[in-house]
This record gives structure tokens, C-alpha cells and sequence, in this order.
């Protein structure tokens, strides 16, 4: 009659528990985003995976990154987004530059603001144009990502097709 364990069962316990422990823990963290790391391109979709109930936004500033804001709360900071200052316009043929008000932290720390996004609970987010040394974004409403371009004549093409569309449909 056995006493004891063999190796084997004791190695085949030990895997199968590992098995379990990783699925349990694993399932647990579904709410939240499967990385920290944001791409300008895929910003809209990774704030959407975050669990919110009224609004989530993003506040970069050029001294000290990028924070995360879920509900008005500061979720976390130091969120590296850009490597260079953008220059951030209205969703409109304008080049209307937009001007974002200072971050107030805590009633000590001030941060001046360069990029400032933001998602609704009906997952509406604000529209803008960004520009950066190499590309420009669109950041529109109705798209699931930011449309990435060269230049700015292919952002003028690009408005210039969109009218076109428009103008054909009725």
C-alpha cells in the first residue's frame, strides 16, 4: 500500500495547480486594459477599455508626460504618448489651433497642458487634428482609430474626398 507521493504525482499536482492559478488570476483583471503602453493611433480604443462610468480623458502635458483621468480621478501619470510637443487643431479645414487650459495637481503642482482627450460614457470623444514633426492624425468621432498622414496636402485631399462623398449623397 502507498504512503506517499511519487515524483511524477507531485510534479503533474504542482503544473496542474500552476494551470489553475493562471486561468483564475487571469480572468480576474478582464476590466483593465491588457497594456499601459498607448499608441497615438490606437488611443481612442485603449481609453474605451478602460471600466468608466461618466468620462475618461487623457491630459499631456511637456514636463512630466501624460495623465490618465477616469471619472475626474487621477488614474495614473507619466504616460509616455509623444516624443515631441504636438500642435493640436479643430477637427475642421481651419487649422484652428487649439489651446488647452493648465493642470492644477494637488493646489500645488501646474502643468501646462499640449493635449487634452476625452470619451464620454456614450463613447464620444473629442475630434482633433495632431500634428507631429513626422505625421499628422485625425482623430474623428465615427472612427474606431486615428487616421495617420504624411503631409498636410494629404490631409487635404483627404477632407476634400470626405465632401465630395458627402455632396454625391444627396
Amino acid at each position: 500500500m502507498k504512503k506517499a507521493f511519487t515524483l511524477f504525482e507531485l510534479i503533474i499536482s504542482i503544473i496542474l495547480v500552476g494551470i489553475v492559478y493562471l486561468f483564475v488570476f487571469n480572468n480576474l483583471n478582464l476590466s483593465k486594459p491588457t497594456s499601459t503602453k498607448f499608441k497615438l493611433v490606437e488611443l481612442k480604443e485603449k481609453l474605451l477599455e478602460y471600466d468608466f462610468e461618466k468620462s475618461i480623458n487623457i491630459k499631456c502635458s511637456e514636463e512630466k508626460g501624460c495623465f490618465l483621468f477616469i471619472d475626474g480621478k487621477l488614474h495614473k501619470q507619466n504616460i509616455k504618448l509623444f516624443d515631441t510637443t504636438p500642435v493640436v487643431y479643430r477637427y475642421s479645414t481651419t487649422k484652428e489651433i487649439v489651446e488647452f487650459p493648465t493642470l492644477k495637481l494637488n493646489n500645488i503642482d501646474s502643468y501646462r497642458i499640449v493635449f487634452d482627450y476625452r470619451c464620454n460614457r456614450y463613447k464620444k470623444c473629442d475630434e482633433y487634428i495632431v500634428e507631429l514633426e513626422d505625421s499628422i492624425y485625425i482623430f474623428k468621432n465615427l472612427a474606431p482609430k486615428a487616421k495617420k498622414f504624411n503631409s498636410w496636402s494629404d490631409v487635404d485631399d483627404w477632407f476634400s474626398l470626405r465632401q465630395d462623398e458627402v455632396k454625391d449623397a444627396f
